[in-house]
């Protein structure tokens, strides 16, 4: 069983249909649509961050590594204040996925929140280009580690996700996660467009 492909399959058309709808990602975006995009992305990732790691995780996921995602994006909108850049204060997520509702589950959400780094990385080349004054924290991620951490991700899939039932439990958790922040998003007017 190809867990990772399994996950991937299942959430391809949500995971595109999201990408495509980022105001982030327009032709016109400027910085101040970056700044408003990771304001209402902490909306949504800090409760779930905090839910997602109260469970006990093993050391071999590196844990302590992954945690921070949230406090990247405070990163980055200080220093956008600190440019005097306007940074809107977004409310914290009212829809978020079902997390702890069983390991197999969380794994799923935690699928795409580590997916999206891979993107971020892509992203954050594109920004830097287009902005090299800027920071952008959260969009490079994990940095020169991002490489090594994917890969004990994805080796802790299959260890995680041992029956089908499991993996159903993850395809159910990766899609409410999806879900949950395409809403978010297009409700913060950061995902809709055409």
């Amino acid at each position: 069983m190809d867990v990772h492909a399994t996950l991937k399959d299942a959430t391809r058309e949500r995971h595109e249909r999201l990408d495509g709808s980022l105001r982030i990602g327009a032709a016109d975006a400027g910085y101040a649509d970056y700044v408003a995009y990771i304001a209402a992305l902490g909306g949504w990732l800090r409760p779930v961050e905090d839910a997602l790691w109260a469970r006990d995780w093993p050391a071999s996921l590196q844990p302590q590594a992954r945690r921070d995602k949230s406090a990247r994006i405070d990163r980055d909108l200080a220093a956008a204040r600190a440019l005097g850049e306007h940074v809107p204060v977004a409310a914290a997520c009212d829809r978020l996925p079902s997390v702890g509702r069983s390991r197999a589950y969380d794994a799923g959400v935690m699928y795409v929140i580590e997916g999206s780094q891979l993107g971020g990385r892509m992203m954050a080349k594109q920004l830097r280009q287009a902005w090299p004054d800027r920071e952008f924290h959260y969009m490079e991620g994990y940095g020169a580690e991002l490489g090594a951490l994917w890969k004990d991700f994805t080796a802790f899939l299959p260890e995680a996700l041992r029956s089908q039932a499991d993996l159903d439990e993850a395809v159910a958790g990766a899609r409410d996660a999806f879900d949950s922040l395409a809403d978010w998003l297009r409700r913060q007017g950061q995902a809709g467009r055409d």
